[in-house]
């Protein structure tokens, strides 16, 4: 999963290529990737989240593939997706145990502050791609060890604040100089 993201620019533009070759555009790509991203909330509800997990990270190949062959305006919603789907996979938690409720909001809350200063800090992308893979790993994890979801879902949680709160501190910095 992260070596799929961390391939290179050349490798992802060929991938993107071949695809555009049978006339699907970057988009498409992303709107396929963000439904099946969120296909994987009422499997995770319904306790099959040993489905969800390659559902989500097919989701998140697609849109991947799709953001290296989009515009600036699609990558920017792909961002937004992400963090949609990403969000999702905790409410999809607590849906199927509502005794994981407070987890999901404290890892949902953390995500949405790490998106916000995302915005506000560095690309109006959301999420980098690198916080992404760690969200995703951390999820993976869940939907591979539902029983630790709680601990992950806080660990997750404390990572994306203190991300999101180095963002804006060198934000703020860099705007004062």
């Amino acid at each position: 999963m992260l070596a799929f993201m961390s391939w290179t620019k050349d490798a992802r533009a060929r991938v993107v290529g071949r695809i555009a070759a049978f006339g699907i555009a970057g988009n498409v790509l992303i709107a396929m990737g963000f439904v099946l991203g969120l296909a994987a909330m009422p499997l995770i509800a319904t306790g099959h989240s040993s489905i969800a997990l390659p559902v989500l990270l097919f989701g998140f190949a697609l849109a991947s593939i799709g953001r290296s062959g989009a515009g600036e305006r699609s990558k920017s919603l792909s961002g937004t997706f992400d963090l949609i789907v990403l969000a999702g996979v905790p409410f999809g938690f607590a849906l199927g145990d509502p005794s994981r409720a407070v987890a999901s909001c404290f890892v949902m809350f953390a995500l949405i502050a790490a998106g916000a200063a995302s915005l506000f800090a560095v690309s109006n992308r959301g999420l980098d791609r690198w916080d992404r893979a760690i969200c995703l790993s951390a999820f993976a994890i869940a939907c591979v060890f539902p029983l630790w979801f709680g601990l992950i879902a806080y660990v997750l949680g404390i990572f994306c604040f203190s991300a999101a709160g180095a963002r804006i501190a060198l934000a703020l910095t860099r705007g004062s100089a």
